[in-house]
């Protein structure tokens, strides 16, 4: 019969007609026994079964506010900057924030210290040897005690101006208006620690900071390792 002489990846059809392929009757296709979770993958030479890779995440570092009022300073003062957007505050026995590094120091929190009772994060170093790849997040909130119509343009960058992620505006708004910036950094190539923060690219309006509520807090400065 002419239809048995039809074979697709080696297999002719049935009595009725039908042909039943395997994927390992593909010419490309080495697969023998896979294992439950794996993917197929190309070697170069043939489709393989394979564990698909999985991002892994360690050793991060964050600011985060914790609720207490922060006191004095209340309106954002462009002066301290140094280069980076001073994102949180802390006071001495009064806590805005809930602080954290990495055990290993790939990433540590970077302060300022204006006086005693006003310590700010602004961003985070990073090793260079052995290569980092970090992402980088800011949930950053306008107090609602802001002017009317105050907005930020906030860009993450390295110390040397390199940008590590997209522009982004956040408004002052009544009630939560909190925004995430994110960035992300491989410190490949670098040839010394690098420091990395928000950089203040705009501003319209009297910003206030942060507050008591939680409508009028900054929220969380965070890194962590990807790999």
């Amino acid at each position: 019969m002419s239809h048995n002489k039809i074979k697709v990846g080696g297999q002719g059809p049935n009595v009725n007609g039908e042909i039943t392929v395997s994927i390992n009757n593909l010419s490309d296709v080495d697969i023998t026994s896979p294992s439950d979770g794996q993917a197929i993958g190309y070697d170069g030479s043939n489709f393989t079964a394979s564990t698909p890779s999985l991002a892994t995440f360690d050793n991060s570092s964050y600011w985060r506010t914790n609720g207490a009022t922060q006191g004095t300073l209340s309106n954002y003062n462009t002066s301290y900057e140094n280069p980076f957007y001073l994102a949180a505050r802390y006071k001495i026995n009064i806590y805005l924030m809930e602080f954290s590094n990495s055990s290993d120091n790939n990433i540590v929190a970077d302060t300022r210290a204006l006086n005693a009772n006003s310590i700010y994060a602004t961003g985070f170093t990073i090793r260079y040897s052995p290569s980092q790849k970090a992402l980088l997040m800011c949930d950053l909130v306008i107090a609602e005690n802001s002017s009317s119509g105050a907005y930020i343009d906030v860009q993450w960058q390295t110390s040397a101006g390199v940008a590590l992620g997209p522009i982004v505006r956040v408004h002052r708004q009544s009630g939560y208006n909190r925004q995430t910036v994110f960035g992300y950094i491989d410190t490949a190539g670098e040839t010394a620690v690098v420091d990395v923060g928000l950089k203040r690219l705009a501003q319209s309006g009297t910003l206030g900071w942060a507050q008591s509520t939680d409508t009028r807090q900054n929220v969380i400065f965070f890194a962590k390792l990807v790999s």
